[in-house]
């Protein structure tokens, strides 16, 4: 066999020994290039899924107050708030508190701060109270502060010139306003006289 025939098959004796000597190092490396190789692949497949799939969709939803809830309506006589209000009926020589909030308004003597009477006539009492007729004005609070027609004490009305229907307001000692709406009056020489009321005494304005 010539030299040149021994060369290639020593080198290709060397090479196998080579790699039977040092054969789990090419293992390793070799393993190492395939799995790169896989791990590669695997990540760009599931890169590129996850960027192809459809994009997820922002639902906004804007909900408007209902103006019903958040816009307090307003009420009768400006919003004024009521003190008392309920039935009264004052017995002859009896008298009322329209400041009190008790059911009765201190019916028949108040302790203090009188301001209607039965005695000789509907009157209001000399407390600092002052009476008056509504006529053709609104029976309200509004009704109550623009009338001018006031009386002092010791001028009010005999029973027989009151009659059911009428509106009366009262400022009181502590300058509230009260409406009377005259429910019955009975004034009979063989009856005892008395006459009964339906009574709104509403708080101080904020206005005044």
């Amino acid at each position: 066999m010539s030299r040149r025939d021994r060369e290639p098959r020593e080198s290709q004796d060397g090479w196998i020994r080579s790699i039977l000597k040092e054969g789990p190092a090419w293992i390793i490396a070799l393993t190492g290039v395939v799995g790169l190789g896989i791990g590669t692949g695997v990540g760009y497949g599931a890169s590129k899924a996850q960027t192809s799939g459809p994009r997820p969709t922002v639902t906004v939803t804007v909900t408007r107050p209902n103006p019903q809830e958040s816009t307090p309506q307003p009420t009768t006589d400006g919003a004024q708030a009521v003190r008392n209000s309920g039935s009264l009926t004052l017995n002859f020589n009896e008298s009322a508190d329209l400041d009190s909030k008790q059911s009765n308004w201190d019916a028949p003597n108040p302790s203090q701060g009188a301001d209607i009477t039965n005695y000789e006539g509907f009157d209001a009492t000399n407390s600092g109270a002052s009476l008056a007729r509504l006529g053709d004005l609104p029976a309200t609070y509004r009704g109550c502060m623009a009338t001018s027609d006031y009386i002092p004490v010791a001028q009010g009305l005999p029973l027989d010139q009151v009659s059911q229907g009428m509106n009366f307001c009262v400022k009181t000692d502590r300058g509230r306003f009260s409406l009377l709406h005259v429910t019955k009056v009975v004034s009979d020489p063989n009856k005892p006289d008395y006459i009964a009321f339906k009574v709104t005494t509403w708080e101080h304005s904020t206005n005044q």
